[in-house]
């Protein structure tokens, strides 16, 4: 087992990686998992041809923000049926809404009329609400105006066509589920 074991992302895949050796050979190893109440028993590690170790994924949506943490253990069996088990291994699951990138880039120029706006976000939940609110020159132009989520952490709209000007973006997402709010303010400009 690895010495130090990432969080898991809600609503995220979470890859779990283990080296198994024996003297003899390897038959299988398998991975129990919990997460709240319920138990996955004696999942598959599928081995990796380019480094030889075991890897499983837990699917995302076992990964909620309901849940603090998840447990596992590794089961090893060599040729022979002899096992060994390893320890049981804690992941805290973070929940923590957080934005990873906008769009337009923050602080830059452009001459190009018609953008894209956009936001990336990690712990959103399963139907984010996401929206934006656009000042050109201090004056509000788009207000609360909704962003379409085109799949899991990314959600996209088109600016545009756009005036000359300094603007000031502001984007707001709000988790379904509990009603967790992140918000984020950016400028960029539009030039001739």
């Amino acid at each position: 087992m690895p010495d130090n074991l990432a969080e898991a992302q809600t609503s995220q895949d979470y890859f779990i990686s283990v080296t198994a050796k024996d003297n003899k050979d390897i038959q299988d190893v398998t991975i129990t998992y919990t997460i709240a109440n319920k138990t996955v028993s004696d999942q598959q590690m599928t081995q990796n041809t380019y480094n030889g170790n075991y890897d499983y994924r837990i699917p995302q949506d076992h990964l909620l923000a309901t849940v603090p943490n998840f447990t596992f253990t590794v089961t090893a069996t060599d040729v022979s049926g002899l096992k060994t088990i390893t320890k049981i291994s804690t992941i805290t699951i973070n929940d923590n809404l957080k934005i990873t990138t906008i769009s337009p880039s923050p602080d830059t120029s452009t001459d190009c009329k018609t953008l894209p706006i956009g936001v990336t976000f990690i712990n959103g939940g399963a139907s984010p609400k996401i929206t934006y609110t656009l000042k050109n020159n201090g004056e509000e132009i788009i207000t609360d105006k909704e962003i379409p989520v085109r799949s899991a952490g990314i959600a996209l709209d088109e600016l545009g066509p756009l005036p000359v000007g300094n603007y000031t973006a502001t984007v707001k997402i709000v988790r379904s589920e509990d009603g967790t709010t992140m918000s984020r303010e950016w400028h960029f400009t539009v030039t001739e």
